[in-house]
């Protein structure tokens, strides 16, 4: 039983396919594919680790999304009115139109 990936593949329709989480960090994705450990690595806690194990063993993939494409900045950052019309537009949310009184 995989504690993270099964219930997300499941909830997407991806069984027994890896779950892609996209990533703007390249340090991050470098420590992922990368196990060995560094001077500038050695600080992060080993239970950080998890990800690389899945990624390892095929249940997660990992992909660069430059930062202007990172969807999920919606959610955790201030944005722009553009950068809101794409982000709302990244989820599908669709604008109703006002109706005159």
């Amino acid at each position: 039983m995989h504690i993270l990936t099964t219930p997300v593949a499941d909830a997407l329709g991806e069984n027994g396919d890896p779950v892609t989480i996209g990533e703007d960090n390249q340090a991050c994705l470098a420590m992922a594919a990368n196990p060995m450990s560094s001077c500038k690595t050695k600080h992060v806690d080993i239970r950080y680790h998890l990800v690389r194990d899945y990624v390892r063993r095929g249940e997660v993939a990992l992909e660069y999304v430059p930062t202007e494409d990172m969807a999920a900045d919606g959610f955790t950052k201030a944005l722009t009115g553009e950068a809101f019309t794409k982000f709302r537009v990244a989820l599908g949310v669709r604008e109703v139109g006002r109706t005159e009184e």
